[in-house]
C-alpha cells in the first residue's frame, strides 16, 4: 500500500474517533478501604468514621485527578528490526465493547462533619469536571483496518460526547440503627456551569467498488449536539462569556441522592452497600442545540501530499493533514443553534463491599462498583490489604480488575500528627513503573483536621472491666 493511503486510512479512522464516544469516568477505589480519612464518606454516605468531629482544609480536604484510557503504548505499536510500527494484533485485541478515554477532577472547597450521640451529619461543597469519550468497539476495529471497499453499508450509531463542569453542595447524615446496622443518605445541590453531549451521532459509511478514486465514499450522517455555552458556536463555546451569563448560571440546577447502608456482623466481618447520584439536571441558561444538515455526501480521500510536507526540520505532519482536517470539518459543519432546554441524569453508581479483620490491626477487603450512564455500562472489582501501625497511621494496598486488565495496583497512605491529618492515594500506580503497558491514573491528596477519636459504648465496658480486674 501506497505511504498516501495509509494516511488516509488513519485520518478518515481520527475523523470518526474525534465525533464519538460518551462520558464515563472510574472513580478512585483505594479510598474505600481508607478508614482513618473522613473522605471514605464520598463512597458510602453510612460510612462510620472514627471521629467526632473533623474539618478538612479549605481547598485542600480533597484533590482527585483522574486520567482513564483502556489503550497504552504496547497497545498501538511494536518495535522490529529497530523501527516502530502499528500493532494492528495487539490494538484489536485490546478492545471491549465501550472503550474509554476521559479525563475527571474534583476539588473540594470545604468539608466538614460531626457526630451526636448516634447520628452523623457531613456538609460540604466541590467542583466536579469531567470530558470523556466511549470509542465503540466497530468504531475502531473500523480505524484499525482502515475503510477498504465494501459492498454494504457499514452504520455507526449510538456514540456521544459528554463534557461537564459545576459546582455541587451537599448535605448527609447517617445513623446507627443498632449495633449491628447504620443507614446514612446525602442530599446534592448542583449548579451548572458548562456541558456539551452528542444526543445523536448516525454515521453510514459506503465505498463504491466502481468508483474511479479508491477512497471516494459516501457518508451518510445526522448528528445532534446538546450545549450549554455561552458561545453561540462549537468552535467558539466560551466568546460571549460575561457577569450576565455567569448570574443567570443559577438556573442551570440539579439534584443528586445517595444512599448508603453498613452491616457489621462481628468483630471480623463488615458489609456496605450504596447506591450513588440519583438524580438529573436541568440546562437552561446558555442552552443549545446544534444539529448537522444530514443526508448522504460524497467525499473523496486522496491521501497526503508528503513532498510538500517535508521541511528542513523534517516532515510536518500537520502541515499534511490540514488541508483534509479542514475539508472534514466544512463535511461534518453544523448549522446554526436553536435556544432550547434539556435534561441530563447523572451517571448512577453502586458499591457493594466486604471486609474481613483478621486481627486487630490487619484487614482483607473486596468491593465491587458499577457505573451507569448514556446506556454505557462500566465496572471495578478492587482487593485490599490493611494495616494500621499503631493508631494514627495506616497504609493500604489494592489491586483493581478494570476491563480487560487485570493488574492495576493502588497506594494509599494516611497519617495524624495530633488533630492534622494528610492522606495520599494512587490507584494504577503500575502506570508509572510500567507506563508502556498502562495509561489510567488516579491521584488524589488531601488534609484534614480530625477531632476527638470515637470511643464505643462496648470499648467503654471492656476498658472498665479491665480496670476494675487490675
Amino acid at each position: 500500500m501506497k505511504l498516501k493511503n495509509k494516511y488516509s486510512i488513519l485520518l478518515f479512522g481520527f475523523s470518526l474517533l474525534f465525533t464519538s464516544g460518551k462520558v464515563l469516568a472510574q472513580d478512585g477505589t483505594t479510598l474505600n478501604f481508607m478508614n482513618l480519612v473522613p473522605e471514605q464518606l464520598n463512597n458510602n454516605p453510612a460510612y462510620e468514621t472514627p471521629y467526632n468531629g473533623y474539618f478538612g482544609f479549605p481547598a485542600l480536604s480533597n484533590i482527585n485527578i483522574q486520567l482513564n484510557t483502556w489503550l497504552s503504548y504496547s497497545d498501538l505499536f511494536k518495535k522490529k528490526g529497530g523501527q516502530v510500527y502499528f500493532n494492528q494484533d495487539k490494538f484489536l485485541s485490546s478492545l471491549s465493547q465501550n472503550n474509554i478515554i476521559g479525563v475527571d477532577a474534583n476539588i473540594d472547597i470545604f468539608r466538614f462533619g460531626f457526630r451526636v450521640k448516634k447520628n452523623y451529619f457531613h456538609v460540604g461543597a466541590y467542583v466536579h469536571t469531567d470530558a470523556a469519550i466511549v470509542l465503540k468497539k466497530d468504531v475502531l476495529e473500523f480505524i484499525a483496518k482502515g475503510p477498504g471497499v465494501m459492498s454494504t453499508p457499514l452504520t455507526f450509531s449510538n456514540s456521544s460526547v459528554d463534557a461537564v463542569a459545576m459546582p455541587v453542595g451537599y448535605i448527609g447524615y447517617s445513623r446507627e440503627i443498632t449495633d449491628k446496622l447504620t443507614l446514612g443518605a446525602r442530599f446534592k445541590y448542583m449548579l451548572g456551569a458548562a456541558n456539551i453531549y452528542s444526543e445523536k451521532t448516525d454515521i453510514s459509511y459506503f465505498s463504491d467498488p466502481t468508483a474511479d478514486v479508491p477512497y471516494t465514499v459516501n457518508i451518510q450522517q445526522s448528528m445532534v449536539v446538546r450545549g450549554t455555552i455561552p458561545g453561540d458556536s462549537l468552535n467558539a463555546p466560551f466568546d460571549n462569556l460575561d457577569a450576565d451569563y455567569i448570574q443567570n448560571l443559577t438556573k442551570n440546577f440539579g439534584y443528586g441522592l445517595d444512599f448508603g447502608a453498613t452491616y457489621r456482623m462481628n468483630d471480623q466481618w463488615n458489609f456496605g452497600v450504596s447506591v450513588l447520584d440519583l438524580g438529573q439536571i436541568k440546562w437552561v441558561t446558555g442552552a443549545k442545540r446544534f444539529q448537522t444538515t444530514g443526508g448522504t455526501r460524497t467525499f473523496t480521500f486522496e491521501g497526503l501530499d508528503i513532498l510538500d510536507s517535508i521541511t528542513k526540520d523534517g516532515f510536518d505532519f500537520q502541515k499534511a493533514l490540514q488541508p483534509t482536517i479542514d475539508s472534514l470539518k466544512e463535511f461534518f459543519k453544523f448549522d446554526d443553534f436553536t435556544p432550547e432546554e434539556y435534561t441530563t441524569k447523572l451517571a448512577t453508581k453502586f458499591v457493594l463491599s466486604a471486609t474481613y479483620n483478621f486481627t486487630e490491626k490487619d484487614f482483607l477487603g473486596a468491593m465491587y462498583k458499577g457505573k451507569i450512564g448514556h446506556n454505557a455500562y462500566q465496572s471495578t472489582l478492587t482487593l485490599a490489604y490493611g494495616h494500621t501501625f499503631g493508631k494514627n497511621f495506616s497504609i493500604t494496598v489494592t489491586n483493581s480488575i478494570i476491563g480487560k486488565n487485570f493488574v492495576n495496583m493502588g497506594v494509599g497512605i494516611a497519617g495524624n500528627a495530633g488533630p492534622l491529618q494528610l492522606y495520599l492515594i494512587v490507584d494504577q500506580v503500575n502506570s508509572f513503573y510500567l507506563p508502556n503497558t498502562r495509561a489510567n491514573v488516579n491521584f488524589q491528596f488531601g488534609i484534614n483536621f480530625v477531632l476527638g477519636k470515637r470511643i464505643k459504648q462496648t470499648d467503654m465496658i471492656e476498658e472498665t472491666h479491665t480496670e476494675y480486674i487490675r
